[in-house]
């Protein structure tokens, strides 16, 4: 987590870039946090693949 005087120089930084400084930097901001939630996605959809083929196991043993 981002300390409040971490975020105060941070926000500093940001104050001082220049328009175009701003903007490549929203850019790779934005990026990134499409990378993520691209990785948090592919991990939920894999647990619930993960889920279901327990499930599909657990039903075929109790079916034998």
């Amino acid at each position: 987590m981002i300390e409040e005087r971490d975020f105060e120089r941070i926000l500093q930084c940001i104050e001082d870039l220049s328009p175009r400084q701003k903007r490549r930097l929203s850019l790779k901001l934005k990026s990134t946090m499409a990378d993520q939630t691209l990785s948090h996605a592919y991990e939920l959809i894999t647990q619930e693949e993960l889920d279901m083929l327990a499930k599909r196991e657990l039903a075929e043993e109790e079916g034998s």
